[in-house]
């Protein structure tokens, strides 16, 4: 679905919309994993300080993402971002599965 965008006349509603829920859910992300920690820990046999590191390097990557590839957006392509992102997401994805 394309969407021209008139300048000065603001986001459409709809859209905007849209992205309030989809931002939303990314930050909602961040916190899903709380309260597993005790399930996490009991399953995978690990202590309960190494199960609460997950929700802080989540949290800490999600603001060195902010500070550092937001950014990248006025620098160079954006769809080149995404493709490298999508590229580095994937292969560390397929490596921890390999693990």
């Amino acid at each position: 679905m394309k969407q021209k965008l008139i300048e000065n006349e603001g986001i459409p509603g709809h859209l905007l919309l849209i992205l309030a829920i989809m931002s939303g859910l990314a930050v909602a992300n961040l916190y899903y994993n709380q309260p597993l920690l005790n399930d996490i820990c009991q399953d995978l046999k690990v202590s309960e300080f190494t199960a609460n590191l997950i929700p802080m390097v989540t949290q800490i990557g999600y603001a060195l993402g902010l500070l550092f590839i937001i950014p990248l957006g006025d620098l160079y392509n954006r769809r080149r971002i995404i493709v490298v992102n999508f590229s580095l997401l994937s292969v560390s994805m397929l490596s921890i599965g390999t693990i």
